[in-house]
């Protein structure tokens, strides 16, 4: 049944609140963790909708502009034809939980970044949740797809040291938490926390 819901939902246009469509962003990520070949050849395609810096992916007469061009891409595809393949990262109800905090914040608010209004930073948020704190996080803005919010991140167009793709492809970090929402000024958000454990706690070495 969660199935046929899901595709019912890819058809009809997803609801960036719903948990389906957090799921579709933990899917799409860890596609790229454990397909990075498959990536790499959905960027290629990528690249072809490209006209100078302004992508035409859905109607050849509008696109948006952006940043780098294709250099971001050509970047990004080599570096997933030479990613060696990780592990899916695992859900972690209690991320979801603090990227939920943060999500909701942004939907009333139409703020971005990872700094809440009270001051609250990642880390506080997953202890607010319950947690601890050695956790970090990515956002994306703007994108109408789950497959294309993850698809920035690795591209990350106009971020110098591309420090969301080198989260969402560090193998030390094991659990994801998403928690997605409509953006009053950028349509949508995702936030995603990360951790080597599920509830944000350190990795304790072996005696």
């Amino acid at each position: 049944m969660r199935l046929l819901i899901l595709a019912a939902l890819m058809a009809a246009g997803p609801d960036p609140s719903s948990d389906l469509y957090a799921d579709r962003v933990l899917a799409s990520l860890n596609d790229a963790r454990t397909r990075p070949a498959g990536m790499a050849d959905a960027l290629r395609r990528y690249r072809r909708t490209f006209l100078e810096r302004v992508v035409h992916e859905d109607d050849p007469e509008r696109g948006w502009a952006t940043a780098e061009g294709v250099t971001a891409v050509d970047e990004a595809i080599d570096v997933m034809d030479r990613q060696p393949t990780l592990r899916a990262l695992l859900p972690s109800p209690m991320l979801a939980r603090a990227a939920r905090i943060h999500a909701d914040e942004q939907a009333r608010t139409g703020t971005i970044g990872h700094v809440s209004a009270s001051g609250a930073k990642p880390a506080d948020r997953v202890r607010a949740a319950g947690g601890d704190i050695y956790v970090t996080e990515v956002i994306a803005y703007g994108f109408e797809t789950p497959e294309r919010a993850v698809r920035q991140l690795l591209v990350d167009d106009g971020v110098v040291r591309r420090g969301h793709r080198l989260l969402m492809l560090n193998p030390r970090l094991r659990y994801a938490g998403v928690a997605c929402a409509s953006h009053p000024r950028l349509r949508t958000l995702c936030v995603i926390d990360f951790a080597e454990t599920a509830d944000g706690s350190p990795v304790v070495p072996a005696p």
